[in-house]
């Protein structure tokens, strides 16, 4: 087994490892302007990427006596991209956060109907569902139908068969709430590291944060998952029992 510590790469070069030789390189020549939008319990990070550079970032924090919601936190993103001279009229589309959906396999999905009601009727309330409607607003404000995706939300889930078992016939456990978006990242960018494809390596990845979880990927599949509200406590998390 081998353990790595990621060098310092040109942007390109990750690309080119995240999304692959030729999607790296046409968003390259393209310079397609996306805004990539991430929200969380106190914050919403947003970024402006050009291609492959990202042009701008800020940090939207949220008071305790402040008012919250996907219509306060695209408001001030709206302000920050007028000062910062990013018009919403010339994006060519949103990368939003992926919220709580239904289990679903990984990878990237535009918005649609399913989804909006997955996200209307969420199995638990995070903030990562606020990412599509704030998306959604500041694309209404655009006056533009651009495209909205999300990418490997947190509930994926590919767990093997076996894995899924916890002894009591009334319980099982599975693959959902994770931090999968930042796990197969890494996964991409260590197998690249090591010279192997991605589809073909087996790698255990961790992610420590406000909540903690583990994956084991196996051939592009994420088959053993400890959650993020189970299994390991953490910094704002007891670790309770992953079972459904």
């Amino acid at each position: 087994m081998k353990t790595l510590l990621l060098r310092k790469l040109p942007p390109l070069e990750v690309f080119r490892r995240l999304l692959g030789p030729a999607l790296a390189e046409r968003l390259a020549r393209e310079g397609y302007r996306i805004l990539v939008v991430n929200p969380g319990s106190t914050s919403t990070k947003v970024s402006y990427f050009e291609g492959i550079e990202k042009r701008a970032d800020f940090e939207v924090h949220v008071g305790p006596d402040e008012e919250d919601g996907p219509a306060a936190r695209a408001a001030t993103i709206e302000h920050w991209l007028g000062e910062t001279g990013i018009d919403l009229t010339r994006l060519d589309g949103i990368a939003a956060r992926g919220g709580v959906l239904r289990p679903i396999p990984s990878g990237t999905y535009p918005i649609s109907e399913a989804l909006l009601g997955d996200l209307a009727n969420p199995r638990f309330q995070h903030a990562s569902s606020m990412g599509v409607p704030i998306a959604m607003a500041l694309r209404s404000r655009g006056g533009r139908e651009i495209p909205i995706t999300v990418t490997d939300p947190p509930m994926i889930d590919e767990v093997e068969i076996e894995c899924r078992m916890t002894g009591l016939r009334e319980f099982k456990t599975d693959g959902t709430a994770a931090h999968y978006l930042n796990h197969r990242a890494v996964l991409r960018l260590s197998a690249w590291e090591f010279g192997i494809d991605p589809n073909e390596a087996s790698v255990v990845s961790a992610h420590l944060g406000g909540g903690f979880s583990l994956i084991r990927h196996h051939r592009g599949r994420a088959v053993r998952v400890i959650n993020a509200f189970g299994g390991l406590p953490s910094m704002n998390r007891c670790g309770n029992l992953p079972i459904h």
